[in-house]
């Protein structure tokens, strides 16, 4: 009986490492192949844990983590040692692949790489599967590294643009915290933010007024502002309009889908009027009509530099609306004219510095220039 007995647990082990041989794809597939060489009660016990096997990696597909846990205390010992035996084995069979990668060269590491892309290069999504699903595990892993070292190396450029163009994060910008643990919106800190977004948080007029003076604190960094969804009325815009005639660095104030009304409209008109660098005002649903509209078509008036003011979802006139517009069209050509003239002064600039001297080519010059240079005679 205990011979018996021994049998029968190498039967059910050789079975379980001959199913943890096979890849999932071939799994799928007919696995009669692979037990050739196995009694007909292993090739029995074989099948039985392989159907075993896929039906529980059926079950975790798509799960989350913790999901995946609960799911895995769920099923049987026997389930769980064969489940431990498929991943033990496919860690076994990345990392030979890893070290076998290792081993080529950069330069036949490029090769194949190459010879990857091209293979999935005009294809379409299904088609690029079915072609993934060919490789050799080699080729798997190496296209799979270097997808994710595209991807780290993506995101560790992102986050250092962000830094360098002074974005954060809300947790950085409200770091102390309420009683109940929610973020203390009374009691910001500027930091190292010079842009921030705030999207449907219940800032309301207090919480305005406590950003508007922790900006005003620190004025002439801040860039970028937008306050869309933050309950903030005619008081709050009133007290950004503060914030922007204490500032000379913003950028763009967006106060989009809040309740600021013909008061806030004047007051935050008022405020940018006459602002060198301010050349966003959002201010779209937020209950204003022809009379803060009106001070709005002033303000475009006395300063070319606003380019974007958003006014859908309010009760203004479209007779009012179109001569906004028309402005705005205006503003923008100014603003490109401006620009134009600003490259041209450096290209000057560049130019004398150089001593080359003379004056910049226009873009839509067809004609070629030359000037002379110690006697020779040089094509611009």
């Amino acid at each position: 009986e205990t011979d018996k007995a021994a049998t029968r647990m190498r039967s059910r082990w050789t079975a379980i490492v001959v199913v943890c041989l096979l890849s999932v794809q071939v799994l799928q597939r007919a696995a009669a192949l692979k037990l050739d060489d196995l009694t007909p009660e292993q090739q029995e016990e074989a099948m039985r844990q392989r159907e075993m096997l896929s039906d529980m990696l059926g079950q975790l597909e798509g799960l989350t983590d913790d999901e995946i846990k609960l799911k895995i205390s769920e099923f049987t010992p026997q389930q769980r040692e064969l489940l431990k035996a498929y991943y033990e084995h496919k860690h076994t069979q990345a990392e030979a692949t890893t070290k076998e990668n290792a081993r080529l060269t950069p330069e036949e590491q490029q090769a194949m790489l190459k010879e990857l892309y091209e293979s999935l290069e005009d294809k379409s999504y299904g088609e690029q599967e079915a072609i993934k699903k060919k490789w050799t595990p080699q080729q798997k892993d190496l296209f799979e590294r270097y997808q994710n070292y595209q991807k780290k190396m993506q995101e560790d450029y992102a986050e250092k643009r962000a830094l360098e163009l002074g974005h954060c994060e809300l947790s950085e910008l409200y770091p102390h915290k309420t009683d109940g643990g929610d973020m203390d919106l009374g009691r910001p800190v500027m930091g190292r933010c010079r842009r921030v977004h705030i999207w449907d948080e219940s800032l309301g007029d207090t919480g305005a007024r406590a950003l508007a003076n922790e900006i005003l604190a620190h004025p002439n960094l801040f860039v970028a502002l937008s306050l869309d969804t933050t309950e903030i009325g005619a008081e709050g815009a009133a007290q950004l309009g503060q914030m922007l005639k204490g500032t000379s660095t913003m950028e763009a104030l967006d106060v989009d889908s809040n309740m600021v009304g013909d008061a806030g409209a004047k007051a935050l008109a008022k405020a940018a009027d006459g602002h060198p660098t301010l050349s966003t005002l959002g201010l779209a649903h937020n209950e204003i009509s022809d009379d803060g509209a009106t001070e709005l078509l002033k303000l475009l008036r006395s300063n070319y530099k606003i380019t974007a003011l958003p006014l859908q979802g309010n009760d203004i006139s479209q007779g009012l609306l179109d001569s906004i517009e028309q402005l705005l069209e205006k503003n923008r050509a100014v603003a490109m004219e401006a620009e134009e003239a600003a490259r041209n002064a450096t290209l000057a600039a560049e130019a004398s510095a150089s001593g080359l001297g003379g004056m910049p080519i226009s873009d839509e010059d067809e004609e070629e220039e030359t000037v002379v240079v110690d006697d020779e005679r040089t094509d611009l």
